[in-house]
């Protein structure tokens, strides 16, 4: 006769929905960060990974993200509530080619509608290169997206991944840093071509063109990060927002990340 008391056991799907969240709440679904990174077409907590090349044999960067069991189980309601963990619960941070964001977004369009904080994070070498011009990625290899109406200097998947972002995602949060550091570099070093900072200006000012009045449909937090040129992020922030919001207290400068 065995020893061991017997054990009732508890299926999970019959627990009410706010216990079955509040279980999850305690997996890798939420990093200690409250960060998710996505890059190259998968999630990572480990934010350092994006600072990595594609070819980096580091041994680290393309790991598995911890919570990608529960992601991909069977069970469609404890899918479902993995997802809603990961996406409500989380800042995304996206930090590669646009295409690659809208391509992970459609992929994940049944849950999408949970995300409601987002970071997107660029250097000067990739706005130029994937954003506002220069070499662009080849986009043949992801989705083709009809041409948007936005800009005519902004590559079309930006445009695109903004309009699908509005159309799906009730966002709450959003955060954008432009990293003009090598920018600064060249201007500084060569101290010949006077137009290098006027145009990354510009190239900014268009990145955050498409989010113009995203505070009067739902948003209610926006940061704009632009290093060398910081007194020009209010003005961003109350295109996007609303001209009272900065006066209004929902941003101080000491919330700026």
């Amino acid at each position: 006769m065995s020893n061991n008391p017997q054990q009732d056991t508890i299926n999970f799907n019959s627990l009410p929905v706010e216990i079955r969240h509040h279980i999850l709440s305690f997996t890798a679904l939420i990093p200690p960060s409250g960060i998710v990174l996505v890059t190259r077409g998968h999630l990572s907590d480990r934010i350092e990974d994006d600072y990595h090349y594609d070819e980096c044999n580091c041994g680290n960067c393309g790991k598995p993200f911890p919570g990608l069991s529960l992601l991909n189980v069977r069970n469609k309601l404890l899918r479902e509530d993995a997802h809603f963990i990961l996406f409500s619960c989380n800042e995304l941070s996206f930090s590669r080619h646009p295409a690659m964001h809208l391509q992970f977004l459609k992929e994940k369009q049944a849950w999408v509608r949970y995300i409601r904080n987002m970071r997107f994070t660029f250097t000067e070498l990739q706005i130029d290169e994937w954003i506002t011009g220069g070499i662009r990625m080849n986009i043949n290899e992801f989705p083709s997206e009809p041409r948007g109406t936005g800009p005519p200097e902004l590559d079309y998947t930006w445009v695109a991944m903004v309009q699908f972002i509005k159309d799906n995602i009730p966002l709450k949060t959003l955060s954008i840093a432009l990293d003009n550091w090598e920018a600064r570099e060249s201007y500084i070093v060569s101290n010949a071509d006077e137009s290098v900072l006027p145009n990354t200006l510009d190239s900014y000012k268009s990145i955050v063109a498409p989010f113009t009045g995203w505070g009067q449909q739902g948003l209610k937090k926006f940061r704009c990060v632009w290093a060398l040129f910081m007194e020009y992020e209010e003005e961003a922030e109350r295109d996007v927002m609303g001209i009272d919001y900065i006066a209004s207290g929902k941003l101080t400068p000491e919330s700026r990340p």
